[in-house]
C-alpha cells in the first residue's frame, strides 16, 4: 500500500479541486471570521487589555497632536484609528493572516486551524479600531471645546444672525425643503438703514471640510460690503469621506449626465443663491451684488452672472474656473475679471488635463478639459461683450495683466490677470484654519500666490473703479 505524504496529498487535492471550489471555500473563511467576532472581541479584551488600551492612548494623543500641528478644529478621526490599529495589527497578524488564506486555498485539510487564525486576527482588528475611534472622537471632542474661537462665529448655526458689524456667523436656513448653510460677514461700518452691497464668493469642491475663501472679511470691513460664502451640498457621503460639489444646470463636475457619481439631484443651487439674498434682506437691506468663484465655484458664479437681475449685478469675478461651456450666458455689458495661475497643474490654463484633472477624465468627466480652457475666456467673453478694440497688456511684479475694452466707454470691461508663478488657488491670505483636509488639498492643487487679488475684485467690481487706460498701471498689491 503506497503511503502518500501531506504535501503530495495537498498537490492532489489541488489538482482535482476546480478555482470555484477553491473561491468558496476562501468566502467560507472570511465569513467565519466576520460571523465570530463578538466571540474573539471578547477574548481580545481579556487577554490583550494592556495592548488594547495603550493603542488608544496612541489613537487619542495622534489625534491632539494632530490637531494642534494642522491648527484645525476638525481632525480625521476615522483615519486616525484606522492607521493605529490596522497598521498595527497588520505588522502583528498580516502574516498569519496570508498563510490561512494560502493554505485554505490549496486544501481544506488545516480548515480549523485557519478558521482560528482569522477568527483571532479579525476579532482582535475590530476591537481596536472600535476602541480607538472612540479614543480618538474623544479627544477631538476635547480639542473643539480647547481650540473653539472665542468670539466671531457662533457655538450653533442659527437661521438668524445679530447685527453686529465685523463679525462673522454660520447660517442655516431652508431651501426647496433641504437645510441649507452660508457663512456671512457684516462690515465694521454696517448701517442696516441704508442699503449695503453683498459679494458672494463661491469655493470649489469641498472634501471633508466646509468653504472657506481667505480674506473676505478684511476686504469687506475695508471696502463696506457683506460677504457670503454659501455651502455646496453633499453630493457623496461615505464614512470619513464627504465630497460637496454645486448643482444647477450646465454647472458642477458630479451633476446629472455624468457618469460614476452623476445623479439626479431635485435642488437647484441658483434657486438656494436667490434664497439666500432674500433671507438676508430681510435683516439688513440688501444694495447690488457682486460675484466671485474659484475652480468650480468660478462656473458657479458666473452661472449666476446670468440669472440675476442686470440690476443687480456688479461684476463677476472668475478664479482658475472650470468653465465647462455649459453655463448661461453672463449679462452682456457686466464687469468681469478672470484671474489665472500661469502655473496651475489641476487646471492648466491652455486646456488639457494634469493632476486631478487626469482622474476626473478617468472617472468619465472629460468635459471638464475637454471645454475649459482658461485662457480663451477672456477674449471670448469681450466678443460677448460686444468690445471690438484690442487688448491693452501690462505686466507688474510678475502678475500679467490684459483689459480688453480698456478704451472703450462702455463700462463693461474683461479684465484677465495671469499670476506666472499661480497655481491652483485662491491669491493672498492662507486659510486661518484651513486644517488636514485643506493641507491635503494644496498639496495635491497648489500654494497660493501672495498676490492680494481681493483687492482688485473689490475695485473692479464692488467699487467700479474701471480703469480707463494702462499707460501707467498701478503695481498689484501683495500680502504682508
Amino acid at each position: 500500500m503506497e503511503v502518500i505524504s501531506p504535501q503530495r496529498q495537498t498537490q492532489i487535492d489541488q489538482v482535482n479541486e476546480s478555482v470555484g471550489a477553491k473561491m468558496l471555500r476562501e468566502a467560507q473563511l472570511t465569513g467565519e471570521a466576520l460571523l465570530s467576532i463578538p466571540a474573539a472581541a471578547v477574548d481580545t479584551l481579556q487577554n490583550h487589555k494592556l495592548e488594547t488600551v495603550g493603542k488608544a492612548a496612541l489613537a487619542g494623543g495622534l489625534t491632539a497632536g494632530l490637531t494642534l500641528l494642522s491648527k484645525s478644529r476638525e481632525a480625521p478621526v476615522l483615519t486616525v484609528a484606522a492607521v493605529i490599529s490596522g497598521v498595527s495589527d497588520l505588522a502583528a497578524n498580516g502574516t498569519k493572516i496570508a498563510d490561512a488564506f494560502v493554505d485554505n486555498w490549496h486544501s481544506d485539510r488545516n480548515w480549523k486551524s485557519n478558521v482560528d487564525v482569522m477568527q483571532n486576527s479579525v476579532g482582535r482588528f475590530a476591537v481596536d479600531f472600535a476602541v480607538s475611534s472612540i479614543a480618538s472622537a474623544g479627544s477631538s471632542k476635547a480639542m473643539r471645546s480647547l481650540t473653539a474661537p472665542a468670539e466671531n462665529i457662533p457655538p450653533f448655526v442659527s437661521s438668524e444672525f445679530p447685527l453686529i458689524g465685523g463679525a462673522d456667523f454660520r447660517t442655516s436656513i431652508m431651501s426647496e425643503g433641504r437645510s441649507r448653510k452660508f457663512d456671512i460677514h457684516l462690515p465694521k461700518g454696517l448701517d442696516p438703514s441704508k442699503p449695503t452691497d453683498v459679494l458672494l464668493a463661491f469655493d470649489g469642491v469641498q472634501i471633508n471640510r466646509k468653504p472657506a475663501i481667505p480674506g473676505l472679511g478684511k476686504i469687506a470691513d475695508k471696502h463696506n460690503f457683506i460677504a457670503i460664502v454659501p455651502h455646496p451640498d453633499t453630493n457623496v457621503s461615505l464614512p470619513g469621506f464627504k465630497l460637496a460639489s454645486w448643482n444647477s444646470p450646465g454647472v458642477g463636475v458630479f451633476t446629472e449626465g455624468k457618469p460614476i457619481f452623476g445623479r439626479k439631484r431635485q435642488y437647484d443651487d441658483a434657486k438656494f443663491v436667490d434664497d439666500i439674498l432674500s433671507h438676508v434682506d430681510k435683516q439688513v437691506r440688501i444694495g447690488q451684488v457682486g460675484l466671485a468663484g474659484f475652480s468650480e465655484g468660478a462656473g458657479m458664479a458666473m452661472h449666476m452672472a446670468g440669472i440675476l437681475p442686470e440690476e443687480k449685478l456688479l461684476g463677476v469675478a472668475s478664479l482658475s474656473g472650470a468653465v465647462l461651456g455649459t453655463e448661461g450666458p453672463i449679462r452682456k455689458g457686466l464687469t468681469t475679471v478672470i484671474v489665472l495661475g500661469g502655473n496651475d497643474k489641476t487646471l492648466p490654463i491652455e486646456g488639457g488635463s494634469n493632476g486631478p484633472t487626469k482622474w476626473i477624465n478617468w472617472l468619465g468627466h472629460n468635459r471638464v478639459t475637454q471645454f475649459s480652457r482658461p485662457l480663451a475666456l477672456a477674449p471670448a467673453l469681450a466678443e460677448h461683450h460686444g468690445i471690438k478694440s484690442p487688448p491693452t497688456i501690462s505686466e507688474s511684479n510678475g502678475v500679467i495683466e490684459t483689459v480688453y475694452g480698456a478704451s472703450d466707454a462702455a463700462p463693461g470691461k474683461v479684465h484677465q490677470f495671469v499670476i506666472k508663478t499661480g497655481e491652483h488657488a485662491w491669491p493672498g491670505e492662507s486659510e486661518p484654519t484651513g486644517g488636514l483636509n485643506a493641507q491635503l488639498m494644496r498639496w495635491i492643487n497648489g500654494r497660493p500666490s501672495n498676490v492680494d487679488i481681493n483687492e482688485r475684485i473689490a475695485d473692479l467690481i464692488m467699487n467700479k473703479r474701471i480703469q480707463k487706460s494702462l499707460e501707467a498701471p498701478p503695481a498689484m498689491q501683495t500680502a504682508a
